[in-house]
């Protein structure tokens, strides 16, 4: 094989590592995204799920301040 080819081949070969390294890069940052994507929608969904319930407690406790402490409302 002749330098010139010998090199040739050489450049070919570092080409095609190069894509094959870029391309498992940009596919890992891919599944890093789609990842962290779920994460973030489920992190949400908890979000909204407590303001939930903390809504529900302030209603309640609301609800609370209005007995009288003697009622049997407020006993249970």
């Amino acid at each position: 094989m002749s330098p010139s080819m010998k090199r040739s081949t050489q450049q070919e070969e570092k080409r095609a590592m190069n894509l094959t390294w870029k391309n498992g890069r940009d596919a890992q940052r891919h599944e890093y995204k789609r990842e962290f994507d779920a994460d973030l929608r489920e992190y949400k969904r908890l979000c909204a799920e407590m303001d939930d319930v903390n809504d529900r407690l302030n209603k309640l406790s609301r609800q609370l301040d209005t007995l009288d402490e003697s009622s049997a409302k407020y006993q249970v």
